[in-house]
């Protein structure tokens, strides 16, 4: 009751055991080693938000506005989004309402939690219209539960605005400018010319954008140095020395419906070029032509991406995989173990076109158990070896509602298929 006389409104609180943190990062490329930067980019930065099990201080500031700042730049994008009259916009910019001041419930910049070892790992993608603080709710929730959560702002003109930093001057305390804002690009959710190669622009921007903050992710655990360019120099030294799980295969790669397209295309990619590379195929010789990729993988990220790699994908729109440029891709995955949801029982399969949707289901299932009970907190029912197992009922479910999607999925897509012959 007391909840509604508050006049700042807040989004749910987090449900985990652990407090959750959270810091922007806006990282110069050339400060992560990047010598060339690509011409397709529209910013020389990186930038992401993450989200994290906290270790709270006295002075932990709780409450981060979920309107990135500066906020009358974005609410101004959202309305011209909205296509309203000049007019009106400049009424709904003028007056504060809810937007401007609905809060993520997470403590700014919080010491990392890592006693417990090594935290697990997800990379975030977001969809058309959203932006690194659009999935709070979902990686919030992660974090309260154990998870180091990554949230990409891409700008590849699917987010509603991006405001790109220069890095600062020597002048002490000098606070760093925008530069560059990168508003929402309209492209037809349609098959129609052009479309193709605009997605595959996005493609480009996307998936550098993953090499980067991975790599950015690497250094920071490595304990290097790197300015961070975001608006308060508080957050610098969030992520402590070797406080993150970046063994080979260990990363969880997470996205959402355009972000979850983006998943599938950067696993695929980096897990096939880098193997095949020099590697003559008389069916499309030049397929290293087509990548997508604007430089080379490194080597800390083709180690990375396996085949057992955890992948989740939210409500992913696949349409922008069906482009000419991505056929190379269509490769079958390779034989590997899969178990049956219904039965728990492992056998070995050859994984046809659509398998890399159904290894999604088992691996975001085994994921979010994991996130259930990070770290060996789930210790209220367990295996005599000492495994958790006390959220198995939930990850059956879980699957079981996912492999129903799935079929649906694989229905329509052999019915669209079907349609296309006739």
């Amino acid at each position: 009751m007391l909840s509604f006389l508050n006049p700042l409104p807040r989004l749910p609180e987090y449900t985990g055991p652990e407090k959750v943190g959270t810091a922007e990062y806006e990282l110069s490329l050339s400060s992560l080693g990047f010598e060339c930067i690509p011409e397709q980019l529209p910013a020389s930065t990186i930038k992401f938000r993450i989200f994290y099990p906290a270790r709270l201080s006295a002075d932990a500031a709780f409450g981060v506005p979920w309107l990135p700042q500066p906020q009358t730049a974005h609410l101004g994008a959202y309305l011209r989004m909205a296509r309203l009259e000049p007019w009106l916009s400049k009424i709904l910019l003028s007056v504060p309402f809810y937007l401007r001041s609905t809060m993520m419930p997470a403590y700014k910049n919080a010491a990392l939690q890592c006693e417990d070892g090594p935290l697990p790992v997800l990379i975030f993608s977001h969809g058309l219209v959203g932006g690194m603080n659009s999935h709070s709710a979902l990686l919030g929730e992660l974090a309260s539960r154990g998870i180091f959560c990554v949230a990409i702002d891409h700008r590849d003109g699917s987010g509603v605005l991006s405001l790109a930093r220069r890095e600062g001057s020597k002048v002490p305390n000098e606070q760093p400018t925008e530069i560059t804002s990168v508003y929402f690009k309209n492209v037809s959710l349609k098959i129609r010319p052009g479309v193709w190669e605009a997605r595959d622009r996005q493609f480009e921007i996307r998936l550098f954008e993953l090499m980067a903050t991975y790599k950015a992710l690497g250094l920071l655990n490595e304990g290097k140095h790197i300015a961070n360019l975001a608006d308060d120099p508080g957050n610098m030294n969030v992520i402590p020395s070797s406080s993150l799980n970046l063994n080979p295969g260990e990363v969880i790669w997470a996205g959402h419906s355009f972000g979850g397209a983006t998943m599938v295309q950067f696993i695929k990619t980096i897990y096939h070029e880098s193997r095949l590379q020099g590697v003559k195929q008389e069916s499309d010789a030049a397929f290293p032509e087509h990548s997508l990729l604007l430089q080379p993988a490194p080597r800390s990220l083709v180690e990375q991406i396996k085949a057992t790699s955890p992948v989740i994908l939210l409500d992913p729109w696949f349409m922008p995989l069906r482009s000419p440029r991505t056929k190379w891709l269509n490769l079958e995955a390779p034989s590997m173990p899969r178990r049956n949801i219904r039965s728990g029982i492992w056998t070995d399969v050859d994984y046809d076109r659509c398998a890399l949707i159904r290894m999604c289901v088992a691996l975001a299932a085994s994921a979010f158990t994991y996130a259930s009970g990070p770290r060996g907190r789930a210790t209220d029912n367990q295996d005599r070896d000492g495994s958790r197992n006390s959220h198995l009922v939930r990850e059956f479910h879980l699957a079981t509602t996912l492999h129903e999607r799935v079929e649906k999925a694989e229905w329509e897509l052999r019915e669209d298929r079907k349609g296309r012959k006739k």
